[in-house]
């Protein structure tokens, strides 16, 4: 049985966000389309505006949703059928572009040389720590689909000890 791996912070933040604008827009999608049947109720604008807005809600939702859930299954096959390579520690930093609860998630990125002299970086998920004293080698396993170096995945659980955050 493989290893049960936890979800990172901004994954599922990503999938409550697209869960909630599901559901959302779910509900206005539907009180919209009933509000048609029962014409004499409401005012047509009225039941246009949930349907259009309903529409527009689920639809941004349920793709948040897929674009997750694709990322996941890739990440999945990639651990269990990619090409592994290991790769050089390069740097841990902290991506200030992405800020989950106010707090910024770190990074691990390292670097590949291919046989044909070509250098690939590659960047870990983000982490909710800072994973520099932890790093027990300095060569990650990176999973690389055949012939797509861009689509990869960094086994961080592989040179990183079981950490719970309490």
């Amino acid at each position: 049985m493989g290893r049960r791996r936890k979800m990172n912070g901004m994954a599922l933040f990503m999938y409550l966000f697209g869960g909630i604008w599901a559901v959302v827009g779910t509900i206005f999608l539907v009180t919209g389309l009933v509000g048609f049947l029962n014409a004499d109720s409401q005012p047509a604008f009225l039941n246009l505006m949930f349907t259009g807005l309903g529409g527009l809600f689920a639809a941004i939702g349920y793709t948040i949703l897929l674009l997750q859930v694709f990322r996941a299954r890739r990440k999945k096959r990639l651990l269990e059928n990619g090409r592994r390579v290991y790769a050089q520690l390069g740097e841990i930093y902290q991506d200030t572009s992405v800020a989950v609860n106010g707090r910024y998630l770190w990074r691990v990125s390292c670097q590949y040389m291919d046989e044909r002299g070509t250098m690939h970086i590659f960047r870990s998920d983000g982490l909710n720590f800072d994973p520099s004293g932890l790093l027990t080698g300095l060569q990650i396993p990176v999973y690389l689909e055949e012939g797509r170096p861009d689509h990869y995945a960094v086994d961080l659980d592989a040179v990183l000890p079981r950490i719970e955050i309490h």
